[in-house]
């Protein structure tokens, strides 16, 4: 588990250098919320951990595709191609 999460921050690191500093607040709160989802990993037992490995999961997806999005759009943004 540990390793996987080394991994997601190395991702998130990654693409937050691209991102304006109103989608890095953002990504930061997202963030924020899995560090509380994984206080409670370490503190729950049982199906309620499964559900909540769970539920993380679906946040670091989403974490991810908004970052990808951004990411894009920046490059589109920046090369003239869309306008602010």
């Amino acid at each position: 588990m540990k390793n996987s999460r080394k991994t997601e921050n190395n991702r998130f690191e990654t693409a937050y250098a691209h991102l304006t500093k109103r989608q890095r607040r953002i990504i930061m709160k997202h963030y924020d919320y899995l560090l509380y989802l994984d206080y409670l990993l370490d503190t729950l037992n049982g199906e309620e951990k499964e559900a909540v490995q769970d539920y993380r999961a679906k946040v670091v997806t989403h974490i991810a595709a908004l970052c990808e999005k951004w990411e894009a759009h920046n490059a589109l943004t920046k090369k003239g191609i869309l306008k602010k």
